[in-house]
């Protein structure tokens, strides 16, 4: 009776790692580089991009948009892209830096 109720738990337990284990397979991770490529690569094509758009909740998880948007941040720490949001919790506008010739 113990021997098949220890077998039962054992049993249980191994089902729920299997779980685990899948859930950890199917999470993808996202770096600040990676994302900041991918504006890079859109502002190539155009010179300013709506990141609510680019990066929307609706199409990407939190973790890549708080990502992207970490990444938005450094971009425009070091001057190579300008932002501007007109709202509280509007859409944000981000733009190649134009440079300065003297």
């Amino acid at each position: 009776m113990i021997y098949k109720e220890t077998m039962q738990r054992v049993s249980q337990k191994v089902n729920q790692n299997a779980k685990n284990i899948e859930k950890i397979a199917i999470t993808e991770s996202y770096t600040v580089g990676s994302k900041v490529k991918e504006m890079f690569r859109v502002l190539i094509k155009h010179d300013k991009f709506v990141f609510n758009k680019l990066f929307s909740i609706k199409e990407h998880n939190k973790q890549e948009v708080v990502t992207a948007f970490t990444g938005m941040l450094e971009m425009s720490r070091r001057n190579k892209v300008s932002t501007k949001q007109e709202d509280l919790f509007g859409d944000i506008l981000v733009e190649k830096s134009k440079k300065k010739e003297y």
